[in-house]
């Protein structure tokens, strides 16, 4: 077992420049399988706060010019291109709902808080 201090030391080593968040529309697994792509949709590059076990992001964000689709989950990289895929999990929400469904050339409004990871995975 981790110690608290461990845990969240990897987390912040993780995350300690940012990463860049994915959007994706079925569970990434362990290799970022089924990424958005099309129109205007890239990577954003999100700042991480670790507290108690988890890391979430700290300001707003958004997605701009998307294609249309069910987004269900989020990926956390290295990398705008390519890269390393570090985690995935659900992506909620405002409401805590799982999956987020955009017409083309819709936006996604990220809140502050909303993209989150732990040691056991994404958002539980």
């Amino acid at each position: 077992m981790l110690s608290a201090y461990l845990r969240d030391m990897l987390l912040a080593w993780v995350v300690r420049d940012g990463a860049y968040v994915s959007l994706h529309t079925k569970d990434p697994n362990d290799v970022g399988s089924s990424e958005v792509a099309g129109r205007g949709y890239m990577r954003l590059k999100f700042a991480f706060e670790v507290t108690a076990g988890r890391a979430r992001n700290t300001a707003e964000d958004v997605y701009v010019n998307l294609p249309k689709g069910m987004y269900t989950h989020f990926g956390l990289w290295d990398a705008s291109i390519s890269g390393n895929f570090y985690w995935g999990g659900p992506l909620r929400d405002v409401e805590g709902e799982v999956g987020i469904t955009v017409k083309d050339g819709e936006r996604i409004v990220i809140e502050a808080g909303l993209i989150e990871v732990s040691m056991s995975g994404g958002t539980p």
